[in-house]
């Protein structure tokens, strides 16, 4: 295996996690490609969404989703999150 992905928290730019990713096209090792199919999903985008699985019942191990959000997706998301920030914003008056 020579591809590799971590979650770093970069202590220098406010301990924001970043999500680091060395892939390695040449391999035939199943981890290569299953870090290879990874970035491909994501597919280039500059957006992504976040989320947390809401199904999982609580416990010590969290799962969390990403998927990109496609430039036909962007109105909407973009939508659903001034919808959000109007409810924050009534919900501190």
């Amino acid at each position: 295996m020579k591809s590799r992905i971590t979650i770093e928290v970069d202590f220098n730019n406010g301990n924001q996690p970043v999500l680091q990713i060395l892939k390695s096209d040449n391999s035939d090792d199943v981890r290569d490609k299953l870090l290879s199919h990874f970035t491909e999903q994501l597919g280039g985008s500059s957006w992504c969404q976040i989320k947390w699985d809401e199904n999982q019942p609580p416990t010590d191990f969290q799962r969390i989703f990403i998927a990109p959000i496609k430039e036909s997706q962007l109105k909407e998301q973009a939508e659903i999150m001034m919808e959000q920030y109007l409810l924050n914003q009534k919900s501190t008056v």
